[in-house]
């Protein structure tokens, strides 16, 4: 067998040409019972509804499917020659040779039998298909010798017939064979690249993720542990200073409060950006422009901010990566850029959203690797990408930075 599972719609197809047939075999019959001179034919009516009857098993769905499916070709390959019997069983009087009525009978099955023909060779190898033609062909060949005579072989009409449906039966079987086996490989590389990149979107996310710890561990370590710090070394200022100075003792008090409470709202910061809140409360527009509001009063930076009212139609996976993209950009001026002057600009032009972060700072090499990686734009990259965007930096030392991220949106 080629598959552990019979292939997707097989058993419909089946089901629907087996309906049509007994159909047809009901309406015939409904028309010899009208004519008292016709013999009615049980095994035509009989077959195709035994054959409805195993196709509709529940059995068909679990463990057993493969089994009932070999009895139900079983049944469609001795049904049509059993029927053929019977018909040459009928017509013992009749005025046409035997030759014609079995070269008939042989043309006629072989439109019956063609259905099961292509359903192995949808299922199964072309060697099922080959031995299934064979084993109607012998079947044939041992029902016409017992009921009439070996001796009707000798007609060219007869044998002819016999070959030509042997020689059709392996064509088509072959032909839908690699027809199925093109399927097939087309569907084990549609689902290997399925897991490929299921296992890259992952990949990224777990970048992604990584990424995000190491900003906000960065973002602790530049409030929490420097505030921290600040703390510790006013204390032992004080401590110091107790006995010897104690007139000093107030204001490295009052100086210690001021920091530790400027290193609660840093803290309070980092952990309000980390759940991206501005986004669900205000939206992207005001998001970005609070933020770069924040980032320009922290940093004391001249600020030019342009950012429109109308945005199009963004979905919140857009809005994220834009969002993390503008706080990593912004974060990047406030730490490493010893700029003066900081523009962002965002809005929409044509189908595309853009955002601008630019600053007149110390610039970088871009070509430096440790550079890149300290500012994190593998990161930002990597952002811009998943949701089809492109990130675009322009930066010269001594220059000044500028990132651009575009990406199509709707209008």
């Amino acid at each position: 067998m080629e598959n552990s599972r019979l292939e997707p719609g097989l058993l419909n197809v089946f089901r629907f040409f087996t309906g049509l047939r007994l159909t047809f075999a009901v309406v015939f019959t409904l028309t010899r019972i009208a004519s008292p001179d016709t013999t009615i034919r049980i095994f035509e009516l009989i077959e195709p509804a035994l054959l409805i009857f195993i196709l509709s098993l529940p059995a068909l769905r679990d463990k057993h499917e493969h089994w009932l499916l070999a009895i139900a070709l079983l049944v469609a390959g001795i049904g049509p020659l059993l029927t053929q019997a019977e018909v040459l069983s009928d017509n013992n009087d009749s005025k046409l040779p035997v030759e014609s009525i079995l070269a008939l009978q042989t043309w006629g099955s072989m439109i019956v039998l063609l259905l099961p023909v292509v359903i192995i060779a949808w299922q199964y190898r072309f060697r099922q298909v080959v031995w299934f033609s064979l084993g109607i062909t012998l079947l044939n060949v041992l029902i016409v010798s017992l009921m009439i005579s070996h001796e009707s072989f000798e007609s060219v009409l007869v044998t002819g017939s016999m070959i030509f449906r042997l020689i059709t039966f392996m064509m088509i079987g072959w032909l839908v064979g690699r027809v199925m086996r093109g399927q097939r490989e087309q569907r084990q590389a549609l689902e290997a690249a399925n897991r490929q990149l299921t296992h890259h979107a992952a990949t990224l996310e777990q970048l992604a993720t990584t990424r995000e710890r190491n900003r906000l561990a960065r973002e602790l370590h530049d409030t929490l542990a420097h505030t921290l710090s600040a703390v510790a070394v006013q204390l032992e200022a004080i401590n110091a200073l107790w006995d010897t100075k104690p007139e000093q003792v107030h204001e490295r008090l009052q100086k210690t409060i001021e920091v530790t409470r400027s290193g609660l709202t840093e803290t309070r910061r980092v952990l309000q950006d980390l759940r991206a809140s501005p986004l669900e409360d205000l939206g992207l527009a005001l998001a970005i422009r609070h933020l770069a509001e924040s980032t320009a009063s922290r940093s004391g930076l001249k600020l030019n901010v342009h950012i429109a009212h109308r945005l199009g139609i963004v979905t919140p996976d857009i809005e994220q990566t834009v969002y993390r993209i503008a706080q990593e950009a912004l974060a990047n001026v406030a730490t490493h850029a010893n700029a003066k002057n900081l523009t962002v600009r965002l809005g929409q032009f044509n189908s595309q959203l853009i955002l601008t972060v630019a600053d007149d700072g110390q610039g970088f090499d871009l070509t430096t690797h440790k550079t890149t990686k300290r500012f994190g734009i593998q990161g930002m990259r990597e952002r811009a990408e998943m949701v089809g965007g492109i990130l675009e930096l322009e930066t010269t030392p001594g220059q000044g930075t500028t990132v651009r991220l575009s990406i199509e949106v709707g209008i």
